[in-house]
């Protein structure tokens, strides 16, 4: 009796993987070369999801830390010129922003605050895997924490599952893993095969070990 095509061996395909959403590999030399990736060379077995929600929110966090100071220094230095004194009440009108120091208080820690959670969240989180076709190598790819328009690479050999997280109320808590030293977030059902999972794992043996 013949098994259905995603029941073969090799060829197992979880409900969620991204090849469905991908075709048959259609943007897979792009995304190699954005990567700085070899396609001949490897393989892409696991394709995150969100990238551009990460990118835009990193980028979001990271003007508004650049234009916020900014915007305090150029106003600051508009009004000394202009009326020779600094009056903290005239100042903070022109900046158009909240005018009570508790206000500050809680505005200023907070925007940071939200950058600190957000590079927490983008430097581990794993856009693409690329596997080796002849050696056991990988190339991990991540958004680059302070340059969100650019990539970061990083080379390993085998990925460690890391214990679950104890915050539970994160939807990621489960799915840490260690990339040549570096904590990592990795979503299972992203693999193009679970074999790829098993093997960067090293649960599984590959042709040349």
């Amino acid at each position: 009796m013949l098994l259905p095509a995603n029941r073969f061996p090799g060829y197992l395909v979880p409900d969620r993987c991204f090849m469905k959403k991908m075709g048959i590999y259609e943007v897979y030399n792009k995304k190699a070369v954005q990567d700085k990736v070899s396609p001949s060379e490897y393989e892409l077995i696991y394709n995150g999801t969100g990238e551009m929600y990460a990118r835009c929110l990193s980028g979001i966090v990271i003007a508004a830390i650049i234009v916020l100071p900014s915007t305090f220094i150029i106003a600051y230095l508009y009004i000394l010129f202009t009326e020779g004194k600094i009056d903290l009440q005239t100042y903070l009108d022109i900046l158009l922003i909240p005018n009570s120091t508790f206000e500050l208080m809680i505005m200023i820690p907070a925007l940071f605050l939200m950058k600190i959670v957000s590079y927490n969240f983008i430097s581990k989180y794993v856009l693409r895997i690329y596997r080796h076709n002849t050696k056991r190598q990988y190339v991990g790819v991540y958004i680059n924490p302070i340059l969100p328009w650019k990539n970061i690479t990083c080379t390993f050999e085998k990925a460690i599952k890391l214990p679950d997280s104890i915050n539970v109320i994160i939807p990621w808590h489960k799915e840490y893993y260690r990339l040549a030293g570096h904590k990592s977030i990795i979503l299972r059902e992203r693999f193009k095969r679970p074999v790829d999972y098993d093997r960067m794992l090293g649960l599984v043996k590959t042709l040349d070990e």
